[in-house]
């Protein structure tokens, strides 16, 4: 999750500034309440943006910023959301073959329509990855659109 920030006002940094400290809780996972320890990445005193890595999918977070001096931190932010993946694990589809948009070859889904489909998926998509680094979306051509088995296909 990529966080962003703007510098501390003139005036307002009582001594060196030595970087910001990013506050981060998760608070619901997958639609459901979740409860987390609050985790603390640093970021440098020039920096004013930095990506948050190994947050789980289908969350939202809490976000707090602070700047800190070697006295210690200064006042955080106001709490904002922030949320990962949110593209669901599974798309349903209702199709029938229709060559050359779509085809049914040999058991398997093909055709010109079912590229364009996988391509925005895994476009829009793109930061949704299961721990193995695979997507956490897929397209499911047996079920439509009510998550009934699709009808026997036709040639």
């Amino acid at each position: 999750m990529e966080v962003t920030w703007g510098p501390v006002p003139d005036g307002f940094v009582h001594g060196i500034l030595l970087g910001y400290r990013i506050y981060y809780t998760k608070i619901q996972e997958e639609g459901r309440p979740a409860t987390s320890k609050t985790q603390v990445i640093t970021a440098g005193p020039y920096e004013q943006n930095t990506i948050i890595m190994l947050l789980n999918n289908f969350a939202i977070y809490t976000l707090e910023i602070t700047a800190f001096t070697i006295k210690g931190d200064g006042v955080r932010s106001t709490i904002k959301d922030g949320s990962t993946c949110n593209c669901p694990r599974e798309f349903k589809t209702t199709w029938y073959p229709f060559p050359p948009y779509i085809k049914y070859e040999e058991g398997a889904v093909g055709g010109f329509i079912p590229r364009i489909l996988e391509d925005a998926v895994e476009h829009c998509c793109d930061d949704c990855l299961l721990d193995n680094g695979k997507s956490a979306s897929a397209i499911n051509y047996e079920l439509d659109g009510w998550g009934k088995r699709r009808a026997e296909v036709r040639r």
